[in-house]
């Protein structure tokens, strides 16, 4: 396993709507599953955090990749850690499958990043965001976002 630290922070917003967070990140294609849902955050308002992105030389299921980022002094990222990432930075998601496992509010399924490369444009992937279901085996070409857990 390893990790890269992404250049730049991004900024949180929780006082935005599911709806509005997905409207922002410009998506391609949005899961049904993931659109008919709204709901508000609770908590903080607005905050800025570094994201690092976990990798994996193996294929993992999302307990072997919780296990090994909070074993490195990480938690797995959010929903609203991860549509702010895609709205941010959504040249990240041309090149990864981006997996937030830190999210329990969708049940058996987690929030995701994908990418649908095209038969008739390979260059140029089709960005998603959808839920996938938490008991699958994660293949290599996943990145598992986290942020540094405080002392």
């Amino acid at each position: 396993m390893e990790y890269t630290e992404l250049s730049g922070v991004i900024k949180l917003d929780f006082t935005k709507k599911l709806k509005e967070m997905i409207r922002e990140g410009d998506y391609d294609f949005i899961g049904v599953d993931l659109d008919e849902r709204d709901f508000s955050f609770a908590g903080e308002t607005e905050k800025e955090v570094k994201i690092h992105l976990f990798s994996f030389s193996k294929n993992v299921d999302s307990a072997e990749a919780i296990s090994e980022i909070r074993n490195w002094g990480f938690k797995p990222i959010t929903v609203v850690e991860l549509l702010a990432i895609g709205a941010q930075m959504p040249d990240l998601q041309k090149d990864w499958d981006i997996i937030a496992l830190g999210s329990d509010i969708f049940g058996e399924k987690v929030p995701v990043l994908l990418r649908e490369i095209s038969l008739a444009d390979p260059g140029d992937p089709r960005r998603v965001v959808a839920l996938a279901n938490r008991r699958k085996i994660w293949n290599t070409r996943c990145r598992f976002p986290a942020i540094r857990t405080p002392c």
